[in-house]
């Protein structure tokens, strides 16, 4: 219809006879011009004002990839993202998102096959949130959601990754336990998660009956200055432990069972070097006999504790005056690599610097450095020959580095975000990102 208007208004218009009117003009009064002086002035004026700027060139090496699909359901910065890909259909992607809109989401994609074009990606609201979600997560085996708000409520959905499409439903919201959460982390073997808060406590629910199994208490709540609360934490990865940061710079072994400390791990103690400020992030090395747990602080060290012992065996230094600037920068995130990639080895340390470097027994193998501050780091086992590893940066972009030179090489730019990157999820050859400006967006490498 828009298209038959236009063409009525450039058709020739007639006049029939007798609808004429006779128009009268005096020639004896003066001509007005002003309009044609305007009209003058305006185009001397457009000649006179300088070109607009042109965008900045990009001399990042490295070739760009835009993404395939973009999620823009949420209207607030995305917090947490994780993935799924049911064994059941593999082409699809299942993602899970929590927003500082006071939502969570279940997003189904589909990757895309040879030529063909996928269909849109969809998204279900998950409701009952009243505070910034700060985490969601999936269990170990895939049948259970359970997202987290800053207003201590935790809820659990029922995932049926079989049905077409794929559903996501409330099981039940959790009697109230965290005074607010702050992270998330399921029992690699069973269908226990555990539950972090600002107020020092860690929660662990049975996720079958919703029942609390303990509350380990011992870090210190934060307070109005920060410094306190369970920063970070995780289960170990054959159960037996679950691994706590704090606010107040120390590192904790839990008896899951009992609720107690096997083990207090802070800077000094029984003379090891150790995170001396607030312990930021923390992850567990993978592979056969691996015991290593890397500790990020944010006094730009990294600390490692080897469970057997429980005890420190390194500090690392990530940055400081020695390293380059002017002073230490929160080191943000911490990643062991697959086995696949250098059999386990290698540990990336991201921080506000705009570093990412790699380490490899203790000794620093490669520095990337970023334009801006570094905010997560995930490695790519598709990239295993190459060591590659994913980083997402407060410039907005998500890089895929070669991190065999000391220097890195720059493989792919991952464009898309229009604001810093808060969270990266990595399956397979896919990349997965959520950003301040409230987008996800998904590349297939």
């Amino acid at each position: 219809m828009a298209a038959a208007a236009e063409d009525d208004d450039l058709a020739p218009a007639f006049i029939a006879a007798g609808e004429a009117e006779e128009v009268v003009v005096d020639e004896t009064a003066p001509v007005d011009d002003e309009g044609d002086d305007a009209d003058m002035e305006d185009a001397e004026a457009a000649e006179a004002a300088p070109a607009a700027a042109a965008a900045p060139e990009d001399l990042e090496p490295g070739e760009t990839l835009q993404p395939f699909a973009t999620v823009a359901h949420h209207r607030g910065p995305v917090y947490s993202l994780a993935s799924l890909s049911p064994p059941s259909c593999p082409s699809t992607l299942l993602l899970s998102s929590g927003s500082g809109d006071d939502t969570a989401a279940f997003t189904v994609l589909s990757l895309p096959k040879g030529d063909d074009a996928p269909p849109p990606p969809t998204t279900q609201p998950l409701p009952g949130h009243s505070e910034s979600v700060a985490s969601a997560g999936y269990s170990a085996d895939g049948s259970l959601l359970a997202t987290a708000d800053y207003a201590g409520t935790v809820s659990l959905w029922s995932v049926n990754a079989a049905a077409s499409p794929p559903e996501c439903k409330l099981d039940r919201t959790l009697p109230p336990g965290p005074s607010d959460a702050e992270w998330l982390s399921w029992h690699p073997l069973g269908n226990v998660f555990a539950v972090g808060s600002t107020d020092g406590t860690v929660w662990m629910f049975l996720a079958k009956t919703g029942a609390v199994m303990q509350v380990f208490a011992g870090h210190d709540p934060a307070g109005a200055g920060g410094g306190g609360g369970a920063t970070c934490g995780a289960f170990s990865l054959d159960g037996r432990h679950l691994l706590t940061g704090g606010g107040e710079g120390s590192f904790r072994v839990w008896n899951p069972k009992t609720g107690t400390p096997r083990a207090v791990v802070r800077d000094g103690q029984g003379g090891g070097a150790f995170v001396k400020g607030e312990v930021t992030c923390l992850h567990q090395q993978r592979g056969a006999g691996a015991d290593n747990v890397a500790v990020g602080g944010s006094d730009g060290t990294v600390g490692i504790v080897n469970l057997g012992t429980r005890k420190p065996v390194a500090a690392l230094p990530h940055s400081g005056p020695g390293a380059g600037q002017l002073e230490r920068a929160s080191v943000e995130a911490v990643r062991w690599s697959p086995v696949g990639v250098a059999q386990g080895a290698l540990l990336a340390s991201a921080g506000v610097d705009g570093v990412v470097k790699v380490w490899e027994n203790g000794i620093c193998r490669a520095a990337l450095k970023h334009a801006s501050g570094v905010t997560c780091v995930e490695w790519l086992v598709a990239g295993a020959a190459d060591r590659q590893i994913a980083t997402g940066a407060a410039d907005g972009r998500v890089r895929v580095w070669d991190t065999r030179a000391a220097q890195g090489s720059l493989v792919r730019k991952l464009d898309g975000h229009t604001d810093m990157v808060l969270c990266l999820s990595v399956r397979g050859n896919v990349v997965a990102a959520g950003g301040d400006d409230g987008l996800i967006n998904v590349w297939v490498l």
